[in-house]
């Protein structure tokens, strides 16, 4: 915002006996603001404000971007004012208490320039009396409803979004029942998480087979049951997949270039063929980021958070997200296959928690990028092969409770560690285990 602004809103405050540093205790957006026709760029977010949204926001006609999330205090009752503002190619409200308001499936519908709409951790709810259609936003690429009270059922006004749509979130809304057909209307999504709902059933055929543009799915901590379908590799443009937290069985498909497939039923062994994933196999894959999106879309999924190798990880954007395969809390067996070896572009391996037996993989020191491995809880026997000496990035290891045995390779990694990484190998010694 112009120096310009702000400077009339430190009039205002201080012409209230307060001071602009006392933002973060409480003041509500000037109402003043209203007033400023011209102006195009709003951007309020995070600065502390509180109480009701002006209405007075409404009358600047050529307002293009409007950004007020963050301030957890304002609150609106109704969005009717939104109706003015024509123009308006980007809203996020997202924190902005919106429980009160009944008419928001309006307001939003009467923006035909909206590119952007995120509304994320609103209180929204959505009512079904009130038959809203989407064809007047036909220039929508990026919608964020995500932890909103919506319901139990996806609203019907998102099946006819724009098909310019590359970015959905409807994570966390408490969604029940099977994953709804009209989804597939949505044919140019590239980003869809439907993440920690109560979606069950199956994982239904035409999903897969709609979607082949996606590049990024979550499914995760849904109820989501059955067999692993193998229409997944319609899926040609994946990279990143997550289905973990569900009660998903039988086999496994190979073409993926990030696995999540933790806490599920899946069993049998793991596919030699493995090493076809060509997007792992190499150290020199492209950068995700680089890919034409908005910075919206970036923007977007910042800051998200996963559970990977027991621990909780921040990562600034998913987009940079390691490589990873997350196997573990499975019920896998046989052996690791060797073939897991050529992926020399995978940074996180999690088999925890499974039935692995056999040896460890006696050339892992040829993926050098690895910088964390657990294969924690399984019946791995032998010794740790001399070539883990050679994982000079590994920040992370786990290794307890199998049935390893020998001395522990000397190096400068694997002596950092703690000893219990190496616990439960009753016949393994070295340092940094106390028996030598």
């Amino acid at each position: 915002m112009s120096k310009h602004i702000w400077s009339q809103i430190e009039a205002e405050i201080k012409g209230k006996g307060k001071q602009v540093s006392s933002l973060d205790k409480g003041i509500e957006i000037p109402k003043f603001l209203g007033s400023m026709g011209k102006l195009r760029y709003l951007n309020l977010s995070t600065a502390g404000f509180v109480g009701m949204i002006p209405h007075q926001i409404g009358n600047l006609s050529n307002l293009q971007y409007l950004d007020l999330h963050g301030n957890f205090g304002n609150y609106a009752e109704t969005l009717s004012w939104l109706s003015s503002l024509s123009s308006l190619n980007h809203i996020d409200l997202s924190c902005v208490n919106l429980d009160k308001v009944s008419d928001w499936l309006l307001a939003i519908n009467s923006l035909p320039s909206l590119k952007v709409l995120k509304l994320a951790i609103c209180q929204l709810h959505y009512f079904p009396s009130l038959s809203v259609s989407s064809d007047n936003l036909s220039s929508l690429t990026t919608v964020d409803l995500s932890d909103n009270p919506l319901g139990t059922s996806v609203m019907p006004w998102v099946f006819g979004l724009s098909d310019h749509l590359v970015f959905l979130d409807l994570s966390l809304n408490n969604f029940h029942g099977p994953i709804p057909r009209g989804l597939g209307n949505l044919t140019s999504l590239r980003y869809l998480d439907l993440s920690a709902n109560n979606f069950s059933s199956t994982i239904p055929e035409w999903f897969f087979s709609r979607f082949g543009g996606l590049e990024f799915l979550s499914l995760w901590s849904n109820l989501l049951q059955g067999p692993f379908s193998s229409s997944v590799g319609n899926l040609t443009s994946i990279q990143t997949l997550d289905l973990s937290f569900n009660n998903l069985e039988g086999k496994i498909p190979t073409s993926f270039g990030r696995l999540y497939l933790a806490s599920n039923n899946l069993s049998e062994g793991i596919p030699r063929c493995i090493s076809d994933l060509s997007a792992m196999a190499t150290t020199n894959y492209p950068v995700y980021n680089n890919i034409a999106y908005s910075t919206n879309f970036r923007i977007s999924i910042e800051k998200t958070s996963l559970v990977m190798k027991g621990r909780n990880v921040e990562y600034s954007s998913i987009l940079n997200l390691v490589r990873t395969i997350d196997l573990s809390q499975n019920n896998f067996s046989g052996r690791i296959p060797t073939e897991v070896t050529k992926l020399l572009a995978l940074q996180s391996l999690n088999w925890s928690h499974n039935h692995f037996t056999g040896r460890f993989p006696e050339n892992i020191g040829a993926m050098r990028s690895l910088e964390s491995i657990d294969f924690s809880y399984n019946k791995l026997y032998g010794e740790i092969p001399q070539s883990t000496s050679s994982l000079t990035f590994l920040n992370h290891l786990n290794l307890s409770y199998n049935n390893l045995s020998g001395k522990i390779p000397l190096s400068t990694q694997l002596q950092s560690f703690d000893a219990s990484c190496f616990l439960g190998n009753d016949n393994l010694c070295g340092s940094p285990l106390s028996k030598n």
